[in-house]
């Protein structure tokens, strides 16, 4: 398994001790919704990282999707290593982040390498069980009330492999998202 790289940058910032861009109950309602969450995610992409965090913080990263890539801010959960885009098809998703950057949403008619998930394909954990020459469907609640839904994709994701010498290449693997 190679390592990849992500540059992972900080919501919140502390500067001489105090965290710049929210209050502290913001702080810690994210941080406790953040913490609700954790087991209940359904998809996860490991992260690695030499970033330390002091307290509380709310973390992001760029990725590329597709053929070609399209590039996507994604926030990073680190109490459960998700993440998730947004699909063209929403229609009452947020077109901005937290984080104040323009959201961009996934189109798999954009990527020659996009493929539907259908309910035959062995990931395809659909509950109830799908028809089997449909689209494979998903569903996440979780304890703060939030939920996330549609259809599975498999795409390409985009990213830097680390090396033994600290250096950076880019490539790319295939990852099942929703």
């Amino acid at each position: 398994m190679a390592n990849g790289v992500f540059q992972v940058r900080r919501k919140f910032h502390i500067v001489d001790g105090v965290y710049k861009g929210s209050d502290i109950g913001a702080l810690q309602t994210h941080d406790e919704n953040r913490h609700r969450r954790r087991n209940l995610m359904a998809a996860e992409l490991p992260l690695g990282g030499f970033n330390i965090p002091y307290g509380t913080g709310l973390y992001y990263t760029d990725i590329g999707i597709g053929t070609p890539a399209v590039k996507y801010y994604v926030q990073l959960d680190t109490g459960s290593k998700a993440f998730w885009v947004n699909g063209i098809s929403c229609k009452q998703c947020p077109h901005e982040s937290d984080i104040l950057r323009k959201l961009t949403f996934y189109d798999p008619r954009s990527s020659v390498s996009s493929k539907e998930v259908k309910c035959d394909d062995t990931i395809c954990t659909s509950r109830p069980p799908c028809n089997m020459t449909l689209r494979c469907p998903y569903i996440t609640g979780y304890a703060d009330g939030g939920l996330t839904m549609g259809i599975l994709f498999t795409d390409l994701l985009h990213y830097h492999q680390l090396y033994g010498n600290g250096q950076t290449q880019p490539t790319s693997t295939s990852v099942t998202f929703g």
